[in-house]
């Protein structure tokens, strides 16, 4: 990425990072990581609305011809930053695989509602939606002025017509079945809540970065000062439409570090049956006892928690998860664990 007043001069930076001795190529000999001249590409980025000569990069006797958009990390970026052809892509990418889901949703022989309607929840919204924090902006924040461009209402409609197709596939219904109807009957959560809670993530994601992370001062600039008018970044429309999530409230968390001969202060024993172990918990001296429990019984999963102050049983609690088919034994025990500390 080279910066500079004119398209020509950010050129020039770019043939001499690469010719000049120490350069580019020079690091690639080094490396043994020679660079395939077939996949050089460039793009003029450039703030001046009226158009300017794209000059061509010359690399070593190859000419690069300047390209209206190039992929970066699986996000278009176009001259103008408007992503216009990273929503198209998503698009595209939607309909594919709607196409594939419906090869195998076929109402004869094909596969149920809740199999087509995870694999468009797994598979088709991730795809669509990748890296929707850089080229969507917020639904609730509507966009004016010099920023109208970053305006995602039109790529939002036409995720939303996605949306309602694998919807109709899932549950049925008619092609004048309203939108938000057939989310509701397919168990879908409508298309501009999920973008919502990608974007809400990513705030969160930018509110708890370290302070050694290169984003952390730009965090802090576009919680400061809010949005700006002219060339805002994806930062400034996330912080600024979710006012709620900011680095100060944000719970720090650290990592906790144990030498490698450090041994746990809890004395953990087995017994070999139930009785003994009941006799053990009996014999125990401590005043104040908690129990926790999971088990499974008859295709059920369940989990106990009992507090005993003086070898009377003071509070319990009990809490049936549901059937063995979406709960385990482990999970289980670990609810088991938290209804005993709710127990004191």
């Amino acid at each position: 990425l080279a910066v500079g007043d004119t398209l020509r001069d950010t050129t020039k930076v770019l043939q001499e990072l690469v010719e000049t001795p120490d350069g580019v190529d020079d690091w690639a000999a080094t490396h043994n990581s020679i660079f395939g001249a077939a996949k050089d590409q460039v793009c003029h980025f450039s703030q001046k609305k009226r158009q300017e000569e794209r000059p061509v990069l010359k690399l070593n006797g190859a000419e690069v011809q300047p390209m209206e958009a190039v992929k970066l990390v699986g996000v278009w970026l176009d001259e103008n930053l408007t992503f216009k052809q990273q929503a198209a892509a998503a698009q595209g990418r939607g309909h594919e695989w709607l196409a594939k889901f419906r090869r195998i949703a076929r109402v004869s022989g094909g596969v149920g509602p809740g199999q087509v309607r995870r694999l468009y929840s797994a598979i088709c919204v991730p795809r669509m939606l990748y890296a929707a924090e850089v080229w969507l902006a917020p639904v609730r924040q509507r966009v004016s002025g010099e920023n109208r461009r970053r305006d995602g209402r039109a790529a939002m409609k036409k995720l939303t017509s996605i949306q309602m197709k694998a919807a109709r596939m899932i549950a049925g219904g008619m092609v004048s079945s309203p939108a938000d109807l057939l989310d509701a009957h397919a168990d879908l959560l409508p298309i501009n809540l999920v973008v919502d809670k990608i974007l809400h993530r990513a705030a969160v994601r930018y509110a708890s970065i370290p302070e050694s992370h290169p984003l952390h001062e730009e965090v802090r600039k576009a919680v400061r000062y809010g949005h700006v008018k002219k060339h805002p970044a994806p930062i400034h429309f996330i912080m600024t439409a979710y006012k709620d999530v900011r680095p100060n409230r944000v719970e720090t968390i650290r990592a906790v570090r144990r030498k490698a001969g450090w041994k746990a202060g809890l004395k953990v024993q087995v017994d070999a049956t139930k009785e003994e172990a009941k006799e053990r918990a009996l014999a125990e001296p401590s005043r104040v006892k908690l129990f926790s429990d999971g088990s499974l019984v008859d295709g059920k999963v369940g989990a106990a928690g009992v507090l005993m102050i003086d070898g009377v049983v003071k509070r319990q609690k009990g809490l049936l998860l549901g059937s063995a088919r979406h709960y385990g034994v482990y999970e289980a025990e670990g609810v088991g664990q938290i209804l005993a500390l709710e127990c004191l």
